[in-house]
């Protein structure tokens, strides 16, 4: 008598298993990257905000400045009162 012979099914279990779990750790290896590339995404966006901070400070005072300029009858620009 002859062993019974594995249906396809169950010969081919074993190789979906396979891709699957390969399947899986590309999965996982891609989301690691895009994991890091939005960690130094949100990195740059915090430097960016930083540096929005301080011309937005910058701009309000030089605003105030020439408001007081504006005030004061100063209409041109004059030694001394310009800021490097």
């Amino acid at each position: 008598m002859r062993p019974p012979t594995p249906s396809v099914r169950a010969m081919s279990t074993p190789l979906i298993v396979q891709q699957l779990l390969a399947d899986y750790a590309a999965c996982r290896a891609l989301a690691q990257e895009v994991c890091q590339e939005a960690a130094a995404t949100r990195a740059r966006a915090a430097e960016i905000r930083q540096v929005s901070f301080h011309y937005c400070q910058r701009a309000r005072a030089l605003r105030t400045v020439s408001a007081e300029h504006l005030a004061a009858g100063v209409r041109r620009r004059q030694k001394g009162l310009a800021q490097p």
